[in-house]
Formats: C-alpha cells, structure tokens, sequence
C-alpha cells in the first residue's frame, strides 16, 4: 500500500506465480527457517523455540537434492542447526548475523562464483536477507512522508509507531533491492529461463500482531514463484500453502520422490495448473 517499497518483487509478481495464503507454522526466525529446509513443522523436526537444534538424523533439503546431483548452498543468516543437519555449502557475500546494526551491502562476487563453478552441475542457493529483521536502522527512508505512510489496520497511530514503521518500510525497500540484484545476476548469466526463483519474506514484522504471534500478520508470509517453462505470465492462487510445502516441490522439481513422511506436500500440480488447491487448514503453533 506504501508505494516505492518493492518494485522489484512487484515486476516477478506480474511474471510469476503469486500465493496469497502461504504460511509458517510458528512465527520466529528458527522455527520457519527449520520447517523450510526440512519439509517437517516444528512439533516434528523439534525447532519449536529460537536457538534449538534440529533433531538429530533428521534430513535436510541439502541431502534430498544431494542425492539427486545438486550442489547446496547458504549465504547470509543461517539461525539453524546442528551441522549434521544442514551441511550447507557456505557462500560468501550476504551477512549472517540478523541483529546487525547499520548494515553494509551485500556483495555478490561469491554467489556469482557459487552458481558458474561447474555449469554441468545444477544448484539451489539460498539467499538469506536478514532484511527486514529488526534493528531497522538501514536503508533510506526519505521516499515516505511519515504523515503519508499507510499503517496496517490493527496498529495503534501513534508518532512512534509511525517511525518504526517507515525504518522497517526502508528495511524492506532493501530486500527488494537484493531480489532485484538476484533477478540481474540471473539474467546476466543467462540463466533466468531455465532457474527457478522462489521469494519468501519469513514471519511478520517483530511488531504486534506479528512475529511471536499466531495472528494473520505474524504467520502469513510473502511468496512468489517464477517457474521456467510456464507461459501463463502472473498467477495468483488462493490456495493454503506452508513453509514446508516448500522442499517437497524441490525434490519434485528435480526429479526425486518425496518421502511420505515429510509434512509438506509437492506446489508442482499447483504451479502447473493441474489442481486448484492444496491444503484444507494452516497449522500454527
């Protein structure tokens, strides 16, 4: 609603497929992270606070698509672990830590190096923004006027609400600066038709009503897909979708049988227009 805030993310979503009911199980950055790499919901694959360790012997998207010849890679925050769990390669570039003070922009030499390395192998790469993670002291505010800023309904107008919210909208403007530089670099190498682009913005704002919380505004996350291969231009579906839905359409994507043991089912029949819904409820905890 507050315009020159994700201009980029607003041109995939005319080209890409545009879900309006994706969500996290559990709206804090651990928890979504774990229930994203494992195809398993926190009760599950024990995540169920910050800073806890998956279990142990538990599968991550980086042995899934091991097994079927892909390189796996992570740069910027990870929030996860053991390192049994997630062997990710590490890759240079994004910073790691979400908590950081006025950050510096990412560089992009080692996600350019991690994708060329071997044009023979295929990759999945995460880029992990820790945009738009409080503190908000980043980015440029200066494209809103405080008075003009569009607040989301439940919030209280006060002057300091008003403040936080333009730091955090700035914030936000810098992911979408990062998708567009991904987009670019995509492009650049001559990639962008055959790599598909998946962009989640995680829980809500660590405001309330939002992250912490099981209100719409804490577990509803962003997602859009642009997929190689359909013609169709922008695609907005309806249907109930989670975090964990997300690594099953991998495995599916690259040719490997999801295990029927994962909580998250395939997007694939969605994204192909082979089937109008998905999941009867959400679940959040």
């Amino acid at each position: 609603e507050n315009p020159n805030t994700s201009p980029n993310i607003d041109k995939l979503a005319e080209e890409g497929i545009r879900f309006t009911n994706m969500f996290v199980s559990e709206a804090i950055c651990a928890p979504a992270r774990a229930e994203l790499y494992t195809g398993l919901q926190p009760h599950r694959n024990g995540v169920m606070q910050n800073h806890m360790a998956t279990n142990k012997g538990t599968l991550s998207v980086v042995q899934y698509l091991g097994k079927l010849g892909y390189r796996v890679g992570l740069t910027g925050k990870t929030h996860i672990k053991p390192q049994s769990v997630y062997p990710f390669e590490k890759v240079k570039g994004f910073p790691p830590g979400c908590n950081a003070r006025n950050v510096p922009p990412a560089e992009w030499d080692g996600v350019e190096s991690f994708i060329t390395r071997d044009t023979d192998q295929p990759f999945c790469l995460f880029i992990c923004s820790i945009h738009a993670h409080a503190p908000w002291d980043s980015g440029d505010t200066s494209p809103w006027e405080l008075d003009e800023l569009k607040l989301p309904p439940h919030m209280a107008d006060t002057a300091e609400t008003r403040h936080y919210f333009r730091e955090y909208l700035a914030e936000v403007r810098l992911f979408d600066d990062e998708v567009g530089q991904a987009r670019s670099l995509l492009e650049k190498l001559n990639l962008d038709e055959n790599t598909v682009l998946i962009v989640l913005d995680e829980n809500g704002a660590g405001m309330p009503g939002g992250k912490w919380t099981n209100f719409d505004w804490g577990v509803r996350s962003a997602c859009l897909i642009k997929w190689p291969g359909l013609d169709s231009g922008s695609m907005v579906t309806d249907a109930v979708a989670q975090y964990c839905d997300i690594l099953p359409t991998l495995i599916d994507a690259a040719g490997g049988e999801v295990p029927s043991d994962l909580d998250g089912k395939s997007l694939l029949p969605l994204i192909k227009g082979e089937r109008k819904t998905h999941r009867d409820k959400a679940f959040f905890t």
